[in-house]
């Protein structure tokens, strides 16, 4: 047993059927690593920058998939696969950010 538990959603199991499947043995794999080692030698520390943590709800549309983040006004954008909506709805925050931080308004955490 490994040094911090490993506690997946329920999701995932919904999340993985969408993966090819010769990738989810090596998926399930580094996740379970992660217990031993939260920090394999391939991560590197953010430096200047700060990390939040946050749920984006994901939804198939007729275009491909919609990504959002509850809990912050804008936070959403679309993509034709998963991955592509994930990424764009996260360069979205980061502008929301950076035009809030220019306005010396609240980031909302």
């Amino acid at each position: 047993m490994g040094l911090f538990k490993i506690d997946p959603k329920g999701s995932l199991e919904h999340d993985l059927r969408k993966i090819d499947k010769q990738y989810i043995p090596r998926i399930l794999d580094a996740i379970e690593s992660l217990a031993e080692n939260p920090f394999p030698v391939q991560s590197r520390k953010m430096k200047k920058s700060k990390a939040i943590m946050a749920s984006i709800e994901i939804k198939k549309n007729d275009d491909g998939f919609l990504a959002r983040i509850p809990g912050i006004q804008g936070a959403f954008a679309e993509g034709d696969t998963v991955e592509e909506a994930v990424f764009n709805c996260i360069d979205v925050v980061k502008m929301i950010f950076d035009y809030r931080k220019e306005r010396n308004e609240s980031l909302g955490f």
